[in-house]
């Protein structure tokens, strides 16, 4: 059984769940056990997402919280926002290959999801509102530009 490191990061209505080591699979809940059911039931999905790049998530996992960090206005809008210990740590050249294959691996998933979603009408939230696919691709793109900007990245 595999263990997977998880940061906990929770703010006063909402809580986030990351797996540290697996870019891109992080899940909110009201609480923390419920982040890491949710990051739990996405496992298989995350796993699919990740099967091709040679580095495969183990079919049996075990989630040991070892960061908790203190969310903000971000925590509560719903993206994970708290920068945790190892993000400024250096990568040897091995992880980094590993990191970057896993993170090709979820934006060709996102690519192929936003394929399949084309012509398909959308299920709206509870009150009728939510986005249609063009604005949801967009919100994810720029999601990640302020994520690099953070980084330092400049556009």
């Amino acid at each position: 059984m595999a263990t997977i490191r998880v940061a906990i990061e929770t703010a006063a209505k909402r809580c986030f769940a990351t797996a540290i080591d697996w870019p891109g699979w992080s899940r909110a809940g009201k609480s923390e056990d419920e982040a890491r059911a949710r990051l739990a039931d996405y496992a298989r999905r995350y796993a699919r997402a990740v099967a091709g790049t040679g580095h495969p998530l183990p079919d049996r996992l075990t989630f040991r919280a070892v960061e908790r960090v203190g969310g903000g206005a971000g925590t509560e809008f719903g993206v994970p926002s708290s920068a945790l210990r190892d993000d400024t740590d250096a990568l040897g050249d091995a992880e980094l290959e590993r990191l970057a294959a896993i993170l090709a691996a979820a934006w060709s998933a996102f690519d192929e999801a936003a394929r399949r979603a084309e012509g398909v009408e959308l299920r709206r939230g509870p009150r009728g509102g939510g986005r249609d696919l063009p604005k949801i691709v967009n919100h994810v793109l720029e999601a990640e530009e302020a994520y690099l900007v953070q980084l330092g990245h400049r556009r």
